[in-house]
């Protein structure tokens, strides 16, 4: 559904395409019949007349991201519910007399998460914090604890739900953004930006999020240091990928986490990382490389290398069986006899691009695990 606008600027800094309608105000006395000074008929009826709202059909009560704060009880009329996904608006619910809305904003200070347009000629009561506080003067304390308590609980709820939704679909909008990568390299320069509202819109249909949720995830993405958002030529705000193998990695982490698996590399220690990279510049360097791309180092060229690099000439075994542990390298083992002595020859062999894979894990574990699981 569209909202045309005569002039399509809004100075309420609200969407483009919508435009609110100023609520009529009551006649004063709000056509209330006249009542005796001081009986409780004639105080509620002021009150009433005071707080009540008229809206004609077509305008709107409130926008999506207002800052407002009333909740309105709806007494006559109809309003429709409305979202705004990208180009398109989507229709929540029709409310009628009796209704209450933007209950939110007013308990929990929360901008609109939606917006109310009247589709029935309307009459409603608008409830203000005023009003809210004067009420809480006039019922027992005890019940005013009570109902700061749900308040609190029902933030701490929905705060909670929104760090979950975060999580859930983290990896689908990674895997997004990965599938879309491939249309957008740049052939010159090899970098990657994608149309941010691409994403949002595809996001919805893949995984049905809204736009404000992926904002959510693409801000953590951002201070994960994953990717930056910039603008195209022509204004566009853009999705700029910064390294593209290590949002890859990331997804390959999410997945794995999901799985309840873990990838190799993550539960490295320092010591074994350092042994790591030793192998590594060593078996470039001296390394016997195999047809299947692995890389074999024997024991008196890792010893050659260990003394170079300062770490004196013992093989830490503890270091070799948990590289083995963890998949990243295999241990040869041969045991060849002379007429007086035995010998252990011992051989070490590995996959180079599986080993620095595990390394580009550990150094990037930080950015990956979410603060809940540090």
């Amino acid at each position: 559904m569209r909202f045309d606008t005569p002039s399509g600027k809004l100075k309420t800094g609200a969407r483009p395409g919508l435009i609110r309608t100023q609520p009529q105000q009551p006649p004063a006395g709000g056509g209330q019949a006249a009542q005796p000074a001081g009986t409780g008929l004639h105080s509620q009826s002021a009150t009433a007349a005071k707080h009540q709202r008229s809206f004609k059909r077509g305008s709107l009560i409130f926008i999506e991201g207002d800052t407002t704060t009333e909740m309105f009880i709806i007494k006559t009329g109809k309003v429709k519910v409305l979202k705004q996904e990208g180009a398109k608006t989507i229709e929540l619910a029709i409310l009628g007399p009796g209704s209450v809305l933007g209950e939110m904003s007013l308990l929990l200070a929360m901008p609109r998460s939606a917006t109310a347009q009247v589709i029935e000629d309307c009459t409603a009561l608008a409830i203000d914090r005023t009003v809210l506080d004067d009420t809480y003067t006039k019922i027992p304390s005890w019940l005013v604890s009570v109902i700061e308590m749900v308040v609190k609980r029902l933030r701490d709820t929905l705060y909670k739900n929104s760090e979950n939704l975060i999580s859930d679909n983290m990896g689908g909008v990674v895997n997004l953004i990965l599938l879309l990568a491939d249309n957008y390299i740049s052939e010159s320069s090899g970098s990657i930006a994608i149309p941010l509202e691409l994403i949002k819109e595809e996001s919805l249909y893949a995984i049905g999020i809204s736009g404000g949720d992926v904002d959510k995830i693409l801000t953590e993405l951002i201070l994960k240091e994953l990717i930056v958002i910039g603008k195209s030529s022509k204004g566009r705000d853009m999705v700029v990928i910064k390294k593209h193998d290590i949002l890859q990695l990331f997804f390959e982490y999410l997945l794995a986490h999901y799985n309840g698996k873990t990838l190799p590399g993550e539960t490295l220690s320092e010591e074994a990382c350092a042994f790591s990279r030793l192998l590594l510049a060593a078996g470039r360097e001296r390394g016997m490389r195999g047809n299947t791309g692995h890389i074999t180092l024997t024991k008196p060229v890792l010893e050659v290398a260990l003394e170079k690099a300062g770490m004196g000439r013992h093989i830490n075994l503890d270091h070799v069986d948990e590289l083995k542990n963890n998949g990243l390298i295999d241990v040869d083992e041969k045991i060849t006899a002379t007429t007086h002595l035995s010998h252990k020859q011992i051989s070490i062999a590995y996959a180079e691009k599986k080993l620095e894979k595990a390394l580009l894990t550990r150094e990037w574990l930080v950015a990956f695990v979410d603060d809940e699981e540090e």
